[in-house]
């Protein structure tokens, strides 16, 4: 009986998450349209040179090593929650697992409300806007509506992911 309800609860919270993540598309998608319609001539080799030239510029002035090492971690976390799925699935190490499942998800979900929020780097591409009247990067300022947006998201992740933890502790010993 405790196994069926952590299986719908644990269905309902990936759910949620899938349904944030389809949210998260659907905003990119509208950012995309917006760099297409201020540079409708780029290519779509000038499109990733443009997208990569960008993150390296935001890494470089927006992060700092503590955001960066962060982002690692965040990378390594979605990295070992993968192969612990695999696992889980597979039925080896059923302890380890969940031990190894609810720390990742935990570091998830503490990375997302450690990193810059949406709003400071809207705040970083004007104040570039401001500095290089020029725009060689070809920054595109998002309506403010859309930054709203995605830190709830992020902040719902995170939250998510928190349930995700209390959930795999609640019911993960009853494997």
């Amino acid at each position: 009986m405790a196994l069926n309800i952590w299986y719908i609860s644990m269905t309902i919270v990936l759910l949620a998450e899938v349904y944030l993540l389809v949210q998260i598309s659907k905003i990119k998608k509208q950012e995309r349209e917006l760099v297409k319609q201020k540079y409708p001539d780029l290519t779509p080799e000038e499109l990733r040179s443009r997208k990569l030239s960008i993150r390296a510029y935001t890494l470089a002035h927006l992060y700092g090593k503590k955001s960066r090492v962060f982002e690692f971690i965040l990378i390594a976390a979605i990295f070992l929650i993968g192969i612990a799925v695999g696992l889980l699935i597979t039925g080896y190490y059923y302890l380890l697992n969940t031990v190894l499942l609810v720390l990742l998800i935990l570091v998830f979900g503490v990375v997302l409300f450690y990193l810059p929020n949406y709003q400071d780097q809207q705040e970083f591409v004007q104040k570039y806007l401001d500095e290089h009247p020029d725009n060689t990067l070809k920054f595109v300022s998002v309506p403010s509506d859309l930054v709203k947006k995605v830190m709830i998201i992020r902040r719902l992740s995170g939250v998510i992911a928190c349930v995700m933890v209390v959930l795999l502790l609640i019911f993960g010993r009853l494997y």
